[in-house]
């Protein structure tokens, strides 16, 4: 039999390894949880860059918009024909122009009251714009647009929020994303109007929201979603849809409408300006995906 002073000492050594066990484990721990943290931030972190180059995508697109809608608005050869009432050549004028960029969704002109004069709409079947016949033209004097160009003065460019296109007060199915931009073309106190160009802003959303890193979501300032990973979401407003403040996100968006940017360990958050009617934020949150596979590495890296 084993002498009380031997069992004694395999006691001790047991202890031994088993506390040695648990501090190396336990600093395997915590040095693991600093780092996973670390990682956690520096993901984060790096949205900032992401989110700030599709923020200057999205810019781009509507300043080359507005720079096309002021030279076409200020074209003597355009201005001419709406000063001689020549609104069938400055259909034409329009229409060409409509045809060498796809982008265009809609071209119109609009009289001083919201009345369209003109109309040019692109075809979805075939891509191919085509003139809208007099009887079908619409009165928009009631569109939040009209009204806001009423307002705005000779030589401005306004840009409207981004939502979905409608005819007869009803959002057209398939939805159409749209953001329109305009400007007043006042020539005399009868003569003159408004010119207005809807552009096709699905590809460039997508452009501007699509990561193999981050879910992306875009907001208006009343926390109305535009772009949602979810359907049953996206287009808050248009399509009676719950908002940000039914959804986890709420808080976090809270604080961004505060400071005009937030940063968590999941989200980074920042307003930005493309219209005048109001910022948009984008929320850029890190993809469950990349994290996983982040933290399936690192843990990796310590224990082999």
């Amino acid at each position: 039999m084993l002498s009380i002073h031997a069992r004694t000492k395999g006691h001790l050594f047991l202890t031994f390894l088993l506390l040695s066990g648990l501090i190396v484990w336990g600093t395997i721990f915590l040095v693991f949880y600093e780092a996973n943290r670390h990682l956690s931030a520096q993901l984060v972190e790096s949205a900032k860059g992401e989110v700030n180059a599709k923020e200057a995508l999205l810019r781009h697109h509507i300043e080359d918009m507005i720079v096309m809608t002021r030279a076409i608005a200020s074209s003597g050869e355009f201005t001419e024909k709406l000063t001689a009432k020549n609104f069938s050549a400055a259909r034409d004028f329009l229409f060409t122009l409509t045809k060498t960029q796809p982008e265009i969704m809609q071209m119109r002109f609009l009289s001083y009251t919201g009345q369209e004069i003109i109309r040019i709409e692109r075809s979805l079947a075939d891509g191919q714009p085509f003139v809208v016949p007099q009887k079908s033209l619409q009165d928009k004097s009631d569109r939040y647009y009209v009204h806001a160009l009423q307002q705005t003065e000779n030589g401005a460019v306004w840009v409207s929020p981004i939502d979905l296109n409608q005819e007869q007060g009803r959002v057209v199915i398939p939805i159409q994303p749209t953001v329109r931009v305009g400007t007043p073309v006042r020539l005399t106190r009868e003569i003159g109007g408004y010119l207005v160009i809807n552009l096709f802003i699905s590809e460039m959303l997508e452009a501007a929201t699509i990561s193999s890193n981050y879910i992306y979501y875009l907001l208006d300032q009343n926390g109305n979603f535009l772009i949602h990973p979810d359907p049953e979401y996206a287009w808050s407003k248009d399509m009676d849809h719950p908002s940000v403040h039914k959804t986890p996100l709420g808080k976090f968006f809270n604080a961004m409408l505060q400071s005009g940017s937030a940063l968590s360990d999941q989200y980074y958050g920042k307003q930005i300006n493309l219209c005048q009617d109001g910022p948009l934020y984008v929320i850029a949150e890190v993809n469950p995906l990349l994290q996983d596979t982040e933290r399936t590495d690192l843990l990796f890296t310590f224990l082999f």
